[in-house]
C-alpha cells in the first residue's frame, strides 16, 4: 500500500486517454453516471477486454473500456510515468509533453496525435488529478480539458471538451480491473461517423498495447 501511494504521488497523469488516442473523453462528464449505466453498447471485445460506446446529443460517442489483467495499480501508474514510451501503447500518439506539475498528484499535459492525410494532426491539453482509496487500494485519475490555459497553435487542431476517468480496481487472484470512461470532440471537419469509428478502434488498440506492456511487468 505504501508503495502504491508513493508511485501515485510521483506519477504523470496525462493520457487519456487512452485511451483515446485521437478522439477521447467526456464533455465535463456531461454524460452522467446514471445515463452511462443504461446506454452503453458493446462495440468490441476479447477474452479480457471490452470496449463500449454510448450515443450523445453532440453526435460524438462516449467511450468506456474495461480490461482485467494480472497486474497492480503500482505497475499501471509506473507505466504512465514513462512518457517516453507513451507512443508505444497510446494509439496514434506522437508524443506527450508535461506542461506543469502544480502538486505531486496533479499534472497538466499536452498530448499530440498523428493523423493520416488529409486529416490534420490533433493535440489536447488536459489537467489530471489522481486519488488513492486507502481502504481498498483503488486508484482514480480524473481528467478535464485545460485548453483555455494553453492557446492552440496553427500546426495542430485542438481537441475540445475533453474529460474522462481512469480507474484501477483490485480484484481477486492478483488481478485488477483497469477502466477508462470518457468523451471528447476532435474539432475540425472530421465527420462524426468517422470520429466514432476511430474512437472505438483506437481505444481497443490502446488497451491491447497496454495489456502487452503490463504483462511484461508481471
Amino acid at each position: 500500500m505504501q508503495l502504491i501511494t508513493v508511485i501515485v504521488q510521483r506519477s504523470i497523469f496525462k493520457y487519456l486517454p487512452l485511451f483515446y488516442c485521437f478522439v477521447w473523453a467526456s464533455t465535463a462528464l456531461a454524460i452522467t453516471e446514471t445515463a452511462a449505466a443504461n446506454n452503453w453498447q458493446l462495440a468490441k471485445q476479447n477474452e479480457s477486454l471490452k470496449v463500449f460506446k454510448q450515443p450523445t446529443d453532440s453526435g460524438y460517442a462516449a467511450i468506456k473500456a474495461e480490461l482485467v489483467i494480472h497486474s497492480t495499480a503500482a505497475e499501471f501508474l509506473a507505466l504512465l510515468e514513462r512518457t517516453d514510451i507513451a507512443p508505444q501503447w497510446i494509439a496514434n500518439c506522437e508524443r506527450v509533453q508535461v506542461l506543469a506539475k502544480p502538486s505531486p498528484n496533479i499534472r497538466v499535459v499536452r498530448t499530440i496525435f498523428s493523423a493520416p492525410w488529409p486529416v490534420k494532426d490533433r493535440d489536447m491539453v488536459t489537467h489530471s488529478t489522481t486519488t488513492l482509496d486507502p481502504a481498498d487500494g483503488s486508484v482514480s485519475i480524473k481528467i478535464i480539458d485545460y485548453t483555455e490555459h494553453f492557446p492552440a497553435t496553427k500546426q495542430y487542431v485542438r481537441m475540445e471538451k475533453v474529460a474522462g476517468t481512469w480507474e484501477v480496481l483490485p480484484r481477486q487472484n492478483g488481478q485488477v480491473l483497469i477502466r477508462y470512461t470518457g468523451y471528447g470532440e476532435p474539432s475540425g471537419n472530421l465527420p462524426r461517423w468517422l470520429a466514432n469509428q476511430i474512437l472505438v478502434s483506437s481505444t481497443y488498440d490502446t488497451f491491447i498495447q497496454l495489456q502487452k506492456l503490463l504483462a511484461k511487468e508481471v
